[in-house]
């Protein structure tokens, strides 16, 4: 239910282990727009259909480091990933908070 309501309010996106990469923009558009953030032109990814959507967030999230930004993923042990936009200088202690309550949370890396 936690999930669906910050889903519903764009605070975070679900996206499926397989994400054409439009739709990973327009997605992170949204939670951009509601949270104030601007995005920087995002990369273009060669091949990109033959990643599945971790490897194309990690491969975009190397571009929102640079601009203060970073992809989080909150694990719910599913094959989908539960995705947030947030401002770089909060992820340690996002990364706490949620180790504290008994969740994981990791930052997007490019492999």
């Amino acid at each position: 239910l936690l999930i669906d309501n910050l889903s519903d309010g764009k605070y975070i996106w679900e996206f499926d282990w397989k994400q054409r990469m439009d739709d990973i923009k327009w997605s992170l558009d949204q939670m951009a727009e509601r949270k104030k953030y601007a995005l920087p032109k995002l990369p273009e990814i060669q091949n990109e259909n033959e990643k599945d959507t971790g490897a194309l967030l990690g491969i975009i999230n190397e571009t929102l480091n640079k601009n203060g930004l970073t992809l989080i993923n909150l694990y719910i042990d599913s094959d989908s990933y539960v995705t947030a936009l947030i401002d770089k200088k909060n992820l340690e202690k996002i990364i706490a908070k949620a180790s504290e309550s008994g969740n994981k949370i990791t930052e997007y890396k490019k492999y």
